[in-house]
């Protein structure tokens, strides 16, 4: 995922929007959500959105974005998680494939979220970023409870399940959490991991979830395409 910054106002309320991206051609799904945040966004306004995107990131499977004007919380619905106490937000901030997705705008922007209501924040190891968030997290002053952190393993560095114990243990150095609420395996077969090593990785996010390192556990981009 990854986020698109803006700032749209229609009649004084607050647009959110989720922005699927297929690689070749553009689909938009607009829905509304609960109490402050609401409307939709015009096609023709959209396209303006998607034409300025560069096309190296139609690599992207998915776009959350939150557009709130200032001083509003962001009310978003929530999903349950099989296994998790905690729901996991409907939408999050994505922290991958543009130039801030690093450094100082990276931290402005994630606090900018968060300020707005915001909570689910998704990275992973290959972007590069853990300690941006972490710097972030710690200057918004949200509580660690109320957030849902999500992150992936750079499957491509591991062939057992010791590895991934061990990239988990880096995530969570790096990000200050205490524990992740979801991990994800970030590549299958497309990326050149057969099954026996997938296998053997997912053994690895099994162990570091019982080591209580990691709430959820799951899969990412293993698409056989």
């Amino acid at each position: 995922t990854f986020p698109m910054a803006a700032s749209h106002k229609r009649h004084g309320a607050s647009l959110g929007v989720l922005l699927l991206l297929a690689v070749g051609s553009w689909t938009l799904r607009a829905f509304t959500l609960p109490g402050t945040l609401f409307g939709r966004l015009k096609e023709s306004r959209s396209k303006e959105l998607f034409d300025s995107l560069p096309r190296r990131q139609l690599l992207g499977t998915a776009v959350a974005t939150v557009l709130a004007p200032a001083g509003v919380k962001a009310e978003t619905p929530a999903l349950k998680v099989a296994g998790s106490s905690k729901a996991m937000p409907a939408i999050g901030y994505g922290t991958c494939c543009r130039p801030g997705a690093r450094g100082e705008e990276l931290v402005e922007g994630v606090k900018a979220y968060l300020s707005a209501g915001g909570r689910l924040i998704d990275t992973a190891q290959i972007y590069g970023n853990h300690e941006d968030i972490a710097e972030a997290i710690q200057q918004s002053g949200v509580d660690r409870e109320q957030l849902w952190v999500t992150s992936k393993v750079r499957v491509q560095s591991c062939n057992s399940p010791e590895d991934v114990v061990k990239a988990v243990d880096s995530s969570l150095q790096q990000l200050d959490i205490g524990y992740l609420d979801l991990m994800l395996l970030h590549g299958g077969d497309g990326w050149g991991i057969g099954p026996d090593r997938d296998e053997a990785l997912w053994r690895g996010l099994i162990a570091a979830q019982k080591a209580g390192k990691v709430r959820s556990i799951g899969v990412s981009n293993h698409n056989r395409e």
